[in-house]
């Protein structure tokens, strides 16, 4: 019998639930982490979804962190660090601004470590309905835009010899009845927040921003044009193709 040595499968489903929402899915992540910044993500999570309950404080969170930090991760990271001790030769013994420089060196290196891992993108779990709820949501510029046109074409006198009442509903309703029905099932398969939603939240700073377009449809035509997205709550890299997991590029 084999046993399981992954320290996450010890956790209960709720704290891995309350951890994904951070974008930490692995124990290599969250050994990597400052737990400061555990909490602080964790914090922010609870502020965007008041109707979740959050078990994780900061005596859990330290107990989980050591059992996520397993040897060989520990190992991986002395022989990285060891990586960057420098040859001075003789000194008199006092080796204060060597250290500072392998300290720094550390930190940058863990930090990019950090990065790879935590932006390492993921595969949408319904690819199919993610780009039809970017395309409904791409047809928003034609309501958006006929609020500003039609005016200026009532001024002008130029208006097309089509009764108002009906160009409003082919300008404004017939548009927007796609989003209502495809955008609002589209989430984000890490923290299953509405990807196109016009609710207000504070969004990720990697969600993708136009001042012309906005959140939605720049989200939307990055997802049209790039096959890929940001969540614009966690700010996970999603791909809407390709292989199914994560992946890392160097």
């Amino acid at each position: 019998m084999v046993m399981d040595t992954d320290p996450f499968t010890r956790l209960s489903e709720q704290e891995r639930a309350e951890l994904a929402l951070c974008g930490i899915t692995t124990a290599e992540q969250l050994a990597l982490l400052d737990i400061e910044k555990v909490l602080e993500d964790l914090e922010r999570a609870r502020a965007f979804f008041p109707e979740k309950t959050f078990s994780i404080n900061k005596a859990r969170l330290e107990s989980i962190h050591l059992l996520c930090t397993p040897a060989k991760v520990s190992e991986q990271l002395s022989g990285e660090k060891e990586l960057f001790i420098e040859n001075v030769g003789p000194t008199t013994g006092f080796r204060n601004g060597g250290r500072r420089n392998r300290q720094v060196k550390e930190q940058a290196l863990k930090s990019e470590h950090q990065r790879q891992i935590l932006h390492s993108p993921i595969r949408s779990n319904h690819p199919v309905l993610t780009f039809f709820g970017a395309l409904s949501t791409s047809l928003l510029i034609i309501p958006i835009l006929s609020v500003f046109v039609i005016p200026v074409l009532l001024m002008t006198g130029n208006l097309p010899a089509i009764p108002l009442p009906v160009l409003a509903v082919l300008c404004v309703v017939v548009p927007s009845l796609p989003y209502m029905v495809y955008a609002r099932l589209v989430t984000c398969p890490v923290c299953h927040i509405r990807v196109f939603t016009f609710s207000h939240y504070v969004r990720n700073k990697f969600a993708h921003f136009s001042p012309l377009f906005g959140y939605n449809i720049s989200t939307a035509l990055h997802i049209i044009f790039c096959r890929s997205y940001n969540c614009p709550g966690c700010g996970t890299p999603v791909m809407i193709k390709g292989s199914k997991g994560r992946k890392i590029h160097h």
